[in-house]
């Protein structure tokens, strides 16, 4: 009988200690923090690192000024944060980031502007969590589990970034449409393949990175839209073996292309940026198999400002023509360029071309015909 009343009397006070499924020292913990840290009428609130597990239902109904809410690096799991948790209907900013959710959040408030979720578990999105947030211009999903985007046709008509990198995304099919969707963040996803048109559904899209990926091909038009708005494109750090010479067909808009740290790359071919006429900015740094490029690839760049080509193992670099009027800027150090009278070009006109000088120690090359100005830019 006296382990029954025992048992009876534990239930008893387990039951009397929640309230609205959070344990009653969670809700006296929240409530103590929106008191210390909180006045009335202020529009921000910081709960960064408060090893909060769960927020009660209501918690914010009296909060009426309440626009941004910041509560990453805590502990929350999808119990934690139940419908009616986040009831602030004057919120525009949220960030959960750096929490324990496996899904996003439901019930968000709709006022939302810009909604943080990166750093968590969740696996899979559905947009038509966020059909609501009609005022939504940043989505943060980075560095989560997602692999699969479930179907909803959800239009988000105001999103202009989303931020989706360092997921599990092996290929892209978009299950949502974003007509005014202007930055797009997929670099850190295991991405083998992209397909001709694969962007179609972001016919502003401006910024594109798909830098540290699994790619190992350029196709024809892989990166083209429909009204070809794309200005600058990422795609370092991946598996390149080749380039198709058709792969920037649809890039007519293109200004600045990031072609960093591509291992396996041995050549580009000379028609690459046929259709990319607006290059101002090229960047091809660490390309270690890239010993030949016919330079004759870049005339068509009327309107290139800067090209750097540092630290590949190029050992010439033949001139090129048809320069426009304004300077550009050439980076070549840290490649095996062999002393040769055709480097001359280079210096022979200092107002339009501008050499960075450095080398660094170890690939110093020196001029031994004694060339003007050759030997400044081999040796830097």
């Amino acid at each position: 009988m006296e382990l029954v009343a025992l048992f009876l009397l534990a239930e008893a006070m387990f039951f009397h200690s929640r309230i609205n499924g959070s344990p009653i020292d969670q809700i006296e913990h929240f409530s103590l923090l929106l008191n210390k840290t909180y006045s009335q009428n202020d529009n921000q609130l910081h709960l960064t690192s408060q090893n909060i597990n769960s927020i009660p239902v209501n918690a914010f109904q009296n909060i009426s000024a309440l626009e941004r809410l910041e509560l990453s690096d805590n502990n929350l799991t999808d119990n934690g944060l139940p419908c009616g948790s986040l009831n602030i209907t004057t919120l525009k900013h949220l960030s959960v980031a750096c929490n324990q959710l496996t899904r996003a959040p439901s019930c968000l408030p709709t006022a939302l502007k810009y909604l943080d979720l990166s750093h968590n578990a969740i696996q899979q999105i559905a947009f038509s969590k966020f059909m609501n947030l009609h005022n939504l211009t940043t989505l943060l999903l980075s560095h989560n589990k997602i692999s699969t985007i479930t179907y909803s046709g959800t239009v988000l008509p105001h999103l202009a970034s989303l931020d989706l990198g360092y997921n599990k995304f092996t290929k892209l099919q978009w299950k949502f449409k974003g007509p005014n969707l202007t930055s797009l963040r997929l670099e850190g996803n295991p991405l083998q393949k992209i397909s001709p048109h694969d962007f179609s559904p972001f016919p502003k899209l401006q910024y594109l990175n798909l830098s540290s990926t699994s790619l190992e091909s350029c196709s024809h038009k892989a990166f083209a839209t429909d009204t070809e708005n794309i200005k600058v494109l990422d795609l370092s750090e991946n598996l390149f073996k080749t380039f198709d010479r058709q792969c920037f067909d649809g890039l007519s808009n293109l200004q600045t292309l990031w072609m960093r740290r591509l291992p396996f790359l041995q050549s580009l071919p000379v028609d690459l940026f046929l259709h990319t006429s607006s290059l101002i900015h090229v960047n091809l740094d660490e390309i270690p198999q890239l010993y030949f490029l016919n330079s004759s690839m870049f005339e068509r760049l009327r309107h290139l400002q800067t090209l750097s080509l540092q630290s590949c193992n190029l050992t010439e670099f033949r001139p090129w023509t048809r320069f426009n009027n304004s300077t550009i800027k050439i980076t070549l150090f840290g490649n095996r360029l062999a002393c040769s009278c055709e480097l001359t070009w280079l210096t022979r006109e200092p107002e339009k071309i501008l050499l960075t000088r450095e080398i660094p120690q170890g690939n110093i090359r020196i001029c031994k015909e004694g060339i003007e100005g050759v030997g400044a830019i081999l040796q830097g």
